[in-house]
């Protein structure tokens, strides 16, 4: 319940509210599918955060997706996301340069699960970890720059 009201506030912050001026520009399955890209986004990284912490919150009685259901079921679910997450962004930009950017997010959230077994200190979650969140506005502003 936590990482779905994360994701779901941060997406409102992160593309609800900045594009809001920009509102006629955009039609509905635009918005929809980038706010669903956020979302989903979020939710991984914070999914990721609750693997960590999953020996505190089991301790604590934290009832988070890993604790509840184990971290296989919690893997399974952050790469049902990621489908979801390339879905949208093949839908949005077909097979262009940002959409292969943005599938650089994907290989980056991939290579952070295989990192994430071994590591648990605060400096890999701290930078990398929630990093990621400004990785598809670097990747994207790069993109159109080299483009």
């Amino acid at each position: 319940m936590k990482t779905l009201c994360i994701g779901y506030v941060w997406a409102i912050a992160t593309i609800a509210i900045p594009l809001q001026p920009y509102w006629e520009s955009f039609n509905d399955v635009d918005y929809a599918i980038l706010m669903a890209m956020r979302f989903t986004l979020i939710a991984i990284l914070c999914l990721i955060f609750d693997m960590r912490d999953i020996v505190q919150d089991t301790k604590d009685q934290v009832p988070t997706l890993p604790v509840k259901y184990g971290l296989l079921p919690t893997y399974r679910i952050i790469w049902v996301m990621l489908l979801i997450y390339m879905c949208g962004m093949f839908y949005r930009w077909g097979y262009t340069p940002i959409s292969f950017g943005m599938g650089a997010v994907c290989l980056w959230v991939i290579a952070l699960l295989h990192w994430q077994k071994q590591r648990k200190d605060d400096l890999f979650y701290l930078l990398l970890v929630d990093g990621t969140t400004v990785l598809p506005v670097f990747i994207f502003y790069t993109i159109e720059w080299i483009f």
